[in-house]
């Protein structure tokens, strides 16, 4: 046997029955979006169209978030929108805006700014003139 395909058997012998191997999917009631991971489902923001999932990404040992394309706004010049759902230690907190940025330009984000720290996270939306702290 090859050493990849023993590789793939250890992975897949690792997430049996565990919550890491399951993918984040968005699904819609009625005029609702939500996002959605094993018996976990939470209320999503959409702005023209039909929202994506982006990826999980933890920002350290206490908070994690779950990105999504939430839309793009614009006429010449399109906005694309990503939110995203805020967790620490495991426990939803809320459902805020991740980054802002022109289509084609996904490098150069602007509008939010993230301060992570150990025990707190603060959130700055320029755009709309929010602030969170977690």
């Amino acid at each position: 046997m090859s050493r990849s395909f023993i590789l793939f058997i250890l992975a897949q012998a690792i997430c049996i029955g565990t919550a890491f191997c399951e993918e984040w999917i968005i699904t819609k009631k009625g005029n609702f979006f939500f996002l959605k991971k094993g018996t976990r489902q939470y209320a999503i923001d959409f702005d023209q169209g039909r929202p994506t999932f982006v990826k999980e990404k933890k920002l350290n040992e206490n908070y994690s978030v779950v990105i999504y394309k939430s839309g793009e706004l614009g006429t010449k010049t399109l906005t694309v929108i990503e939110r995203c759902l805020v967790f620490k230690n495991g426990t939803y907190q809320d459902n805020i805006p991740y980054r802002y940025y022109t289509k084609g330009q996904r490098d150069k984000p602007y509008g939010v700014t993230w301060k992570v720290e150990k025990d707190q996270l603060l959130v700055t939306d320029s755009e709309m003139n929010e602030r969170w702290s977690f």
